[in-house]
């Protein structure tokens, strides 16, 4: 359900506007489950190609990724390199957006098409700052990190989309890690709030460092939008790069994402054949909080 749209202004464009009229870009392909199974170097590939080479279809985790399954919890978390423990400000930037297989596959409930289908692109156009914070890692052997998932999520939410409120965002235990629940409160086109919730699953979960000073991840993961009655599968890969003339206080990320159809979106989901309908690629700036 998706609240009016405001008209475009200087500097920003509202999201109807980025999915019928974004230039082309070239993306990524998705990774397989289990941390570390694919190489770093491949992973960045990934996020440095067209995209041409995706599909859900014919990697491993399109089992744990079933529509008509619940994901499994993930045998381990994703772990990033330590030098990102700490609360970060961020400056976000959309690169754009394109549709590999034409507008034909655009639908009403492609990841992206309504408010909060992704989680992590909640209002996918908008490009706010905001905060993020990472812990030490249990386990990680004392030179790992984890993004502190319920409270960037919260944050992260409310930047990109400011009419909304979140209630609540909580993680799964060991049972169910890689399992994220949020609910929240936001307009809707016929009501002014509405309370809502979404379960997102990561379905596989993978990185590992290409150097000291850069880190690639993967993940996959499917999204139920609980009151809405729909279900979303979208990969994100992305790129952590500190830059060693700014001491440590500076990291520079590229989040690429990449979304595909589900059996309810009728031919069009067959006629797609696994491949990404469309691709949203971001850039972050990272500047340590002091």
């Amino acid at each position: 359900m998706r609240p009016p749209n405001p008209l475009p202004h200087d500097g920003a464009l509202t999201r109807r506007a980025l999915l019928w009229i974004a230039a082309p870009l070239a993306f990524t392909k998705h990774a397989a489950p289990a941390q570390a199974s694919t190489a770093p170097s491949t992973i960045a590939g990934q996020i440095r190609g067209k995209g041409d080479t995706i599909s859900s279809f014919v990697q491993a985790s399109s089992t744990d990724c079933a529509w008509a399954a619940q994901p499994p919890p993930l045998a381990s978390e994703l772990l990033l390199p330590d030098w990102l423990v700490g609360r970060w400000r961020v400056k976000s930037k959309l690169d754009g957006v394109s549709f590999p297989l034409g507008r034909k596959y655009i639908t009403e409930l492609m990841p992206g098409a309504r408010m909060a289908s992704i989680l992590s692109l909640p209002n996918v156009g908008n490009a706010p700052d905001f905060e993020l914070t990472f812990v030490a890692a249990q386990g990680g052997g004392g030179g790992a990190a984890r993004p502190l998932r319920g409270a960037n999520t919260r944050r992260l939410f409310e930047a990109f989309w400011p009419d909304a409120e979140v209630l609540s965002a909580d993680e799964g235990g060991p049972g169910e890690r890689g399992r994220l629940k949020v609910t929240y409160e936001a307009p809707t086109r016929t009501r002014a709030k509405v309370q809502q919730s979404i379960d997102a699953r990561t379905c596989s979960a993978e990185g590992g460092a290409l150097s000291a000073d850069e880190h690639v991840s993967a993940e996959m993961v499917q999204q139920t939008n609980v009151e809405q009655g729909f279900r979303t599968q979208y990969l994100i890969l992305q790129s952590f790069r500190r830059d060693p003339a700014a001491a440590g206080g500076v990291v520079r990320s590229k989040q690429r994402v990449a979304a595909f159809l589900q059996p309810t979106d009728g031919p069009r989901y067959f006629d797609a054949a696994g491949k990404p309908v469309a691709l949203f690629d971001y850039s972050y700036t990272l500047t340590r909080d002091e």
